[in-house]
């Protein structure tokens, strides 16, 4: 068995069969300071809204409110996930420009 113990949480798991820690979702290998990755996602939606037709960006921000509709709410001891307030943002990227005339 591969265990890992996660470096953030502590949480020991099997690396083997799980590629990030089923607690707090770190990624084996990935560095403590997610900046980049989060530079690096926002130039991807930005590079994926671009390429988008207008019906492809009305399917995402359904899914988004979807998901973010579908949120239980964490234990009280819980780590904290994604803020709801980045899914809005990332939803009003994905919202047509307003028209101006």
């Amino acid at each position: 068995m591969s265990y890992l113990h996660c470096p953030t949480c502590q949480c020991a798991y099997n690396v083997a069969n799980q590629a990030a820690c089923p607690r707090c979702g770190v990624r084996a290998g990935a560095p403590l300071d997610p900046t980049e990755d989060v530079i690096a996602a926002a130039e991807q939606l930005a590079r994926a809204v671009g390429r988008a037709t207008p019906v492809q960006l009305a399917q995402a921000q359904a899914e988004l409110a979807m998901r973010d509709a579908n949120r239980a709410l964490p234990a009280p001891d819980a780590l904290r996930t994604t803020a709801p307030s980045l899914l809005r943002a990332v939803r009003a990227a994905l919202a047509p420009a307003p028209k101006i005339s």
